[in-house]
């Protein structure tokens, strides 16, 4: 869920301040990590020029889970935003005839 919001707010960002031609989204994960950037080449803004919760809640999201994120940004040279994260393997429980086992399930974070 946590995921989900940060690139929710970030697109958000993008649609309503940055006065972008473009905006770029890249998600990957794999076995290992996770990961995405949204990236424009809109206003861009200065780092104590930062209004509202958005990036604070994004950052601490980010921290939540143990990932990182990097917001790149300058007047007028667009904004990047790049989180990272490891996956965290998921212990699960299942019944079998000796009772319950558990197995390790790559697929959550």
């Amino acid at each position: 869920r946590d995921i989900y919001l940060m690139l929710r707010e970030a697109l958000n960002n993008a649609i309503k301040y940055a006065k972008a031609g473009h905006i770029h989204v890249r998600f990957h994960t794999s076995a290992t990590q996770v990961e995405f950037e949204v990236s424009d080449d809109g206003v861009g803004m200065a780092a104590s020029n930062t209004k509202g919760h958005g990036l604070k809640n994004m950052q601490q999201r980010a921290e939540r889970i143990s990932g990182t994120l990097e917001v790149t940004s300058e007047p007028g040279a667009g904004t990047r935003i790049r989180f990272s994260s490891e996956r965290r393997p998921e212990v699960v429980p299942y019944q079998t005839e000796r009772g319950v086992r558990s197995k390790v399930q790559h697929g959550n974070i």
